[in-house]
């Protein structure tokens, strides 16, 4: 039955990142062992270092706040081309298909 509370070094490091706290640093070996632990730590906003050999292979943070959109008004101008016949009535346009050799 889980409750979602954290037990142990990854209820310590769940809140890392805004209290100062540096990243825990673990190595592989146990970070697979305890992968599910330290994913939810990381989701809480921890941070994890991996270490393979004494060196940081990895670093697990939550992701950044997906960016705001400024306006997009006229974001896309002049992106666009418009031939100098786009205004031609359908009568014409019509005209231009059914006379075409091809």
């Amino acid at each position: 039955m889980d409750d979602g509370s954290l037990t142990g070094a990854a209820a310590f490091y769940a809140g890392a990142e805004t209290s100062g706290v540096p990243a825990k640093q673990v190595k592989v070996r146990e970070f697979r062992a305890k992968l599910a632990t330290y994913l939810e730590a990381v989701a809480r906003g921890g941070r994890i270092e991996v270490l393979s050999r004494g060196r940081v292979v990895a670093q697990l943070c939550p992701p950044a706040a997906a960016p705001t959109r400024a306006s997009t008004r006229g974001a896309l101008k002049g992106q666009f081309w418009f031939a100098p016949d786009w205004h031609l009535p359908s009568d014409a346009l019509a005209d231009l298909f059914e006379n075409s050799v091809i």
